[in-house]
């Protein structure tokens, strides 16, 4: 994704334990390093617990990283992270709707599965699909629509698998560990339609079908 500017508000949930609570899954130490040092803050740490507890939460409380700032981080980090990404071309019609008409702002207001239009929730790892997230961007391509959906995933622990045999049948068990998926769909007024995967399998096209039918109506 080209770099963005938006304009968003936290919702009223979002707090600095909450985002400190998922850097260490969304982010790399090295991310988080490369953050604070373009703050001029101090940043070595050599583990995530020295670096919550002896970076982030004190430059928060000092007042010298807002709670804005660190959500921006974290939304930029998970945006841009492990993801497969897939580049369609939008239709005439779709980008008139978008970018020459209210329809946005109305799907977010009276939808309920969605949230207000540049309003940043962040969830951990909802039991659904949870659309957290639906901005306007302003890039050196011109101006995008973006929408994101969070969801709990689970990764199969090989080194857990068994197999029997019971009553005539292969029975076969695995332990799962879930994670949380970042997911983003981004149109550009020039045409371009951007989807990116939390990378995870090579079943992607599938998966881009599935994110957008799930913000339907928005498109």
């Amino acid at each position: 994704m080209d770099k963005q500017i938006s304009t968003v508000k936290l919702d009223e949930s979002v707090t600095i334990e909450t985002v400190l609570t998922l850097l260490p899954s969304q982010a790399t130490l090295e991310q988080v390093k490369t953050f604070l040092a373009s703050k001029g803050l101090s940043f070595s740490a050599g583990n995530w617990e020295t670096m919550i507890d002896q970076k982030l939460r004190p430059a928060y409380s000092a007042g010298k990283i807002s709670l804005n700032e660190f959500a921006d981080f974290l939304a930029s980090v998970e945006e841009h992270g492990k993801q497969h990404v897939l580049l369609y071309k939008c239709n005439a019609k779709l980008l008139n709707s978008l970018f020459a008409t209210d329809h946005v702002k109305q799907v977010c207001n009276t939808e309920s599965r969605f949230p207000m239009i540049n309003v940043r929730a962040i969830v951990d790892m909802p039991s659904t699909p949870t659309i957290v997230e639906v901005r306007n961007d302003v890039t050196k391509r011109g101006n995008a629509i973006v929408a994101k959906v969070v969801e709990k995933r689970h990764l199969l622990q090989e080194s857990t698998r068994k197999e029997w045999e019971e009553n005539g049948r292969l029975m076969t068990s695995v332990e799962t560990r879930p994670y949380r998926a970042a997911n983003v769909v981004r149109i550009c007024e020039d045409g371009i339609c951007e989807i990116r995967i939390h990378s995870h399998s090579d079943a992607y096209e599938m998966e881009a079908t599935a994110l957008v039918n799930s913000i339907e109506p928005l498109i």
